[in-house]
């Protein structure tokens, strides 16, 4: 219970920064410049991922959830003096690279926590009911910007940010778990980066986190370019239609084959981007929501529970680092990219284009995962 209060704490914190940029916006960047700071973010995730995966594995998940934890408080209270002032670009990718830093190593500490003490026969379900707490906190994050900026204020959303973070700090304290420690981790990250029935999940990582880049970067400044509903009525119906599939229909995926609900998951997430670029009403802003909500609902608890499934047991945080390193990438690689599509072509082409290119890669993800577990189907057949 204090894990997922924890982790609700720390997402409201850090989902409240969905508003940032407007305020960039305001100050003169372009979305293509908003989302190369955004991206400075999942560069800082992605060069601490093979640190936290060791430590993980080394001696448990506590040690990188409080450390992470106290950082990402700190790096919101930077946040408090940026709203006051003129602030140099190199301060604002500082405080993005800090905070990039500390959420990635948190969520990944957080997640392989609840990895150990979930058992294996309800890993999905496990994993999706903590994952609550992470939808939760995105709905509440939107919501809380969109009250606290109504009078224009950012200095008043990034204190209320860091009081959320500084609780989420507070709350990790009493955790505990059993842990194997290991005494040689070294060379871990590697290994997990090549085992072969791996592959096709890095890629999937890649693949997601650059399409719902396009919703965390972007939609605070296509609401305002548009007029069509808010953050928060977006990231609210989504939270609705998440938490909704994983509390009534959570033991499907483990009922009926994770893939069997994988691939109309995704289908979903693509579909949502597809409303959004048709519409530009605040009856689509929501429903692209819900679209997304149930997708998503599904699609990442069951990627965590793959990788958690296909890694050795003393590797799982070495395999969970591998793949949010790989998700922080997407976001490294969709944020800029589909910011220059914005300013070259609209939101409606970027919208468009996401929702096909995750149908295409969601097409190359089966065709890959089919071939790299063919080997091991073959031994499990020779062996019966």
């Amino acid at each position: 219970m204090f894990a997922w209060i924890a982790h609700l704490m720390h997402g409201i914190s850090f989902n409240s920064f969905l508003h940032l940029p407007g305020l960039l916006r305001d100050r003169g960047a372009t979305e293509f410049e908003i989302g190369l700071i955004f991206g400075i973010g999942a560069v800082a995730g992605i060069v601490v991922k093979p640190l936290v995966g060791r430590e993980i594995d080394r001696t448990g998940p506590r040690s990188v959830i409080l450390a992470s934890g106290a950082l990402a408080a700190l790096g919101c209270c930077g946040y408090v003096a940026l709203a006051r002032s003129a602030t140099p670009v190199p301060w604002i990718c500082f405080l993005r690279a800090v905070q990039g830093a500390s959420m990635a190593s948190l969520f990944t500490a957080l997640y392989a926590h609840t990895a150990e003490i979930v058992p294996a026969s309800r890993r999905i379900e496990g994993l999706g009911i903590f994952g609550i707490s992470g939808t939760l906190s995105i709905g509440l994050g939107g919501i809380l910007g969109d009250v606290l900026l109504r009078g224009g204020d950012y200095q008043v959303l990034f204190i209320a940010a860091a009081v959320a973070s500084s609780l989420g700090f507070a709350l990790s304290i009493p955790l505990r778990v059993a842990h194997q420690a290991r005494v040689d981790t070294k060379g871990q990250f590697t290994v997990a980066v090549l085992q072969r029935d791996m592959l096709p999940l890095w890629f999937a990582g890649v693949l997601l986190a650059s399409m719902v880049a396009t919703y965390s970067t972007f939609l605070k400044t296509y609401v305002q370019s548009t007029g069509a509903g808010s953050v928060g009525l977006f990231f609210s119906v989504y939270s609705a239609g998440n938490i909704a599939v994983r509390m009534a229909f959570g033991k499907v995926p483990e009922r009926v084959g994770p893939k069997r609900v994988l691939y109309p998951a995704l289908g979903c997430i693509a579909l949502g981007f597809l409303v959004l670029a048709s519409t530009s009403s605040t009856w689509g802003v929501a429903l692209s929501g819900l679209l997304y909500g149930i997708g998503q609902g599904y699609a990442f608890p069951i990627f965590i529970g793959l990788v958690v499934g296909r890694a050795k047991s003393d590797q799982r945080g070495s395999a969970l680092a591998v793949f949010t390193s790989f998700f922080d990438a997407g976001t490294l690689v969709g944020s800029p990219l589909f910011g220059f599509m914005v300013r070259a072509t609209g939101y409606s082409a970027m919208f468009v284009s996401a929702g096909l290119v995750l149908v295409a890669g969601t097409v190359l993800f089966a065709r890959w995962e089919r071939a790299a577990l063919r080997p091991s189907m073959a031994a499990k057949r020779a062996l019966s």
